[in-house]
């Protein structure tokens, strides 16, 4: 039994207590959560579900996604997370990730934290919409779409959802993780993406029924024509089959000169040092990280995949010369 209901704790609870009078003894349940946790969700089960209950996050939508992050807690029977395990990947098809039980579980809290972080560089950076799409797309292995297509595509109110579960992980991340005012303005305005027909983008046809695509100014908050993003570095990039050596291409420009770069540098070690930090809460290991990224997020490589690509060493190296924050967490990556 699969309960896939709103993302709100209460409800679900209540659900769970309507449901739970009515469940055999061999029956296993479980909640198809985005983020909220597991075994709080369960808490007020009875003893005899709890070692027949855990998590089950299939991504959206499931027809299509191959992610499964599986969360089983700290009473969840070892048969019914292998069997639930082994039925997911066989029968249904899926990349069975193990997740621990923490808010967000794996993909989303990597993959909203990379979005959130490249809204940020785009302010700090001043840059458009379309060009931040053009630098987080297929050139660095991730889908076509880029970073903000793809919100409009995922709904923007499900990513600030998942993004205002952060400071109740970490309570020192709450301001970093914090939406930033423009976003705020078009949750308000129910700017949410396809779903409303208007998000980063809108569609608008002409007077003579040709459709033409709009990008928003995050500054004015208005929408104007699309304009192609473009950067010579991208140009080069393009030439070069192997994402992995892309982005090792893309990370050795010269960030102090070229906005490109730089932006592509600010992003990864950001990436690499949130990784490192978040692995041993949320993982068993870098390679459930890596897979859980390319199966929910359409990664062609995982974060920790992207960072041998770029050379760990060498960019821990860089980053510390330039008086560059590197994590704890990272150097123990290194000298391990």
């Amino acid at each position: 039994v699969i309960e896939a209901v709103t993302e709100d704790l209460a409800i679900k609870r209540s659900l769970l207590e309507r449901v739970a009078p009515h469940l055999k003894a061999s029956a296993i349940f479980s909640t198809n959560t985005s983020g909220l946790p597991v075994a709080q969700i369960g808490s007020a089960l009875p003893v005899r579900l709890r070692a027949r209950w855990l998590g089950t996050h299939f991504f959206n939508p499931p027809r299509y996604m191959r992610l499964l992050e599986l969360i089983a807690t700290q009473e969840t029977d070892a048969d019914v997370r292998r069997t639930v395990a082994e039925f997911a990947d066989v029968r249904l098809g899926k990349e069975v990730v193990p997740a621990r039980d923490t808010p967000n579980f794996i993909a989303n809290r990597i993959g909203v934290f990379l979005m959130l972080e490249t809204v940020r560089l785009m302010q700090a950076e001043d840059l458009s919409i379309e060009e931040v799409d053009a630098l987080t797309g297929t050139a660095v292995g991730f889908p076509r779409t880029g970073t903000f297509r793809l919100a409009d595509l995922v709904g923007i109110d499900v990513l600030a959802h998942v993004a205002r579960n952060f400071p109740r992980v970490e309570a020192g991340a709450a301001e970093q993780m914090a939406l930033p005012a423009f976003l705020e303005t078009m949750l308000e305005r129910r700017w949410l993406g396809d779903k409303t027909g208007q998000g980063f983008y809108k569609k608008v046809k002409g007077p003579d029924g040709v459709e033409t695509r709009l990008a928003l100014d995050w500054k004015t908050l208005e929408y104007r024509p699309a304009q192609k993003a473009r950067f010579a570095a991208l140009d080069m990039a393009k030439s070069t089959e192997s994402v992995a050596e892309r982005i090792h291409q893309l990370l050795a420009g010269d960030a102090a000169r070229d906005k490109a770069a730089r932006f592509h540098w600010r992003l990864a070690t950001g990436l690499w040092n949130y990784t490192a930090d978040a692995l041993a809460e949320i993982a068993d290991d870098v390679a459930s990280v890596d897979r859980a990224m390319r199966a929910g997020f359409n990664w062609e490589l995982g974060p920790f995949e992207m960072w041998d690509a770029a050379g760990v060493r060498a960019t821990v190296e860089r980053a510390k010369a330039a008086g560059e924050p590197v994590s704890a967490a990272a150097e123990r990556l290194l000298a391990a």
